[in-house]
């Protein structure tokens, strides 16, 4: 069903797009500014502020500090989400309303509570100066993304498309492969780009677990707003936000291939290859 705006819902369109993209604007306008200060709206135009943090090697530290801990923190909440929601989407034990609020939890309580809680655990472990407890904090949450997603994805899939690769001599594993995870592939994207954007952008993780060591992005910028208000703050928030609308962009583009690449049809087509090769 196509659902048309009519004069008024174009307004509120245009309204609210304004609303949540001028903070955006008015932060790159002042991350490109060839001023020595914080002045709106800047006198000139230049990237001496983006060189400048690019070839900082403390910005660039903290850049691959966060980029590591975010592919990490994917990487498990895959290997842990995908199963889970497997099992919680075909199991009765997922239809539970409590079990469903449990996976939630980490999604649902205050990021503060959890970041004081990892805090002392990893304290009493000693090992809070290391990226342990940053991946760790990251992958909890994450796997939570990782599961609703799989398990929305699980819940709309056939499965007597699995079935039917079974009784044609396929295995467990090799149908699972071949057909089921496949069809539920873009739920496995969207679980990951949101376990990745939540670690790139987690501000109080990064600050109840963070050290001068383990110094992600977000800690490092926030860490040089506090000290001193210059451009380059506001180019490091560009860049935070940019390489986050992009991961978004890119795993939207790629969930939308996978739904026009794997229709019913296709799906017929694996599950005979599939019998076929066993």
């Amino acid at each position: 069903m196509t659902v048309r705006l009519g004069p008024s819902g174009w307004v509120l369109l245009i309204v609210v797009n304004v609303f949540l993209w001028a903070p955006l604007v008015v932060v790159a306008m002042l991350g490109f500014s060839d001023a020595n200060s914080m002045t709106f709206p800047p006198p000139a135009y230049s990237t001496r502020w983006l060189s400048a943090l690019l070839s900082d090697p403390v910005w660039t530290q903290s850049i691959t500090t966060s980029l590591m801990i975010g592919f990490v923190t994917v990487l498990l909440s895959l290997l842990l989400g995908v199963p889970l929601g497997l099992g919680l989407a075909r199991g009765a034990i997922g239809q539970h309303v409590s079990i469903q609020a449990l996976v939630a939890t980490p999604l649902i309580l205050p990021a503060i509570s959890l970041a004081v809680g990892f805090y002392f655990v990893f304290a009493m472990l000693k090992v809070l100066d290391s990226m342990i407890p940053l991946v760790v904090a990251h992958t909890t949450v994450g796997v939570s993304y990782v599961v609703i997603t799989v398990v929305s994805a699980s819940r709309s899939l056939d499965p007597r498309l699995e079935a039917a690769a079974r009784t044609m001599g396929a295995s467990f594993g090799k149908a699972l492969v071949t057909i089921t995870l496949p069809l539920i592939s873009v739920g496995i994207i969207g679980g990951a780009v949101l376990a990745f954007l939540h670690s790139w952008d987690d501000v109080v993780g990064a600050l109840m677990l963070g050290t001068a060591r383990v110094q992600p992005f977000p800690l490092k910028l926030w860490g040089e707003m506090q000290n001193v208000l210059n451009p380059i703050s506001a180019t490091a928030a560009v860049l935070l936000s940019t390489v986050s609308i992009a991961i978004l962009f890119m795993g939207a583009l790629v969930v939308v291939t996978r739904r026009r690449r794997v229709p019913t049809g296709q799906a017929a087509n694996v599950l005979l290859r599939s019998g076929a090769s066993s």
